[in-house]
């Protein structure tokens, strides 16, 4: 599970690892071991191998995290509420001016979570009720910062969203401005569909 999900972050190195653990690093020595125990106990490798991986992963993670790493990474969740979008945006906010992001950049920040979150609410949920976006901002080494945004939605794409209806005159919507704005301002974008979520990565 958690390979799956560090594969839709686009942290390859994260998914990498744990894939690694279980299909060889883990694996081969346990094997090794329990071959040595019999036919009776040799299918309990798995079990062990399972248990074994995140174990090993776990403690890798707690020795490569450092207290800059874990300052450099700000976390919020919207759980259906529109209202916890000017909560989540003044913690973003906060976070930025911590990292000396210009003006510009903090705008951009804001903006991105605000439009892209009321935007996921109300096309990509039936009932809201239902709605979990999770947000992590990221302070880059070069001064830019990467926005993710994950959410449980139906199959949707904010940003195919705006480029759609602009390009329909006779039915342009102009909520979708600020989706475009956000499109043009940002250095790049990505958005997939994987296990069951919506992912977009924003670097501004």
């Amino acid at each position: 599970m958690m390979a799956g999900y560090f594969q839709s972050c686009e942290r390859e190195k994260e998914s990498m690892f744990i894939t690694s653990l279980r299909g060889g690093i883990v694996l081969l020595p346990i094997s090794i071991l329990f071959s040595w125990l019999g036919m009776t106990w040799f299918w309990w490798l798995f079990i062990a191998t399972e248990v074994i991986s995140p174990a090993v992963w776990a403690f890798a993670l707690r020795l490569n995290k450092t207290n800059a790493e874990q300052a450099d990474v700000w976390q919020g969740e919207l759980l259906g509420e529109l209202n916890d979008i000017a909560r989540l945006t003044g913690e973003a906010e906060a976070f930025c001016e911590s990292k000396d992001a210009t003006v510009k950049q903090i705008y951009y920040v804001t903006m991105t979570i605000e439009e892209v979150c009321v935007a996921i609410i109300q096309n990509g949920f039936s009932n809201v009720q239902n709605c979990y976006i999770e947000l992590t901002l990221v302070a880059e080494k070069n001064g830019s910062f990467s926005l993710h945004i994950r959410d449980n939605a139906t199959s949707f794409n904010p940003f195919s969203l705006s480029t759609k209806k602009a390009a329909q005159d006779s039915d342009f919507d102009m909520d979708a401005m600020g989706m475009m704005v956000i499109k043009k301002q940002s250095k790049d974008f990505f958005y997939r569909r994987y296990g069951g979520f919506n992912s977009l990565v924003v670097n501004i």
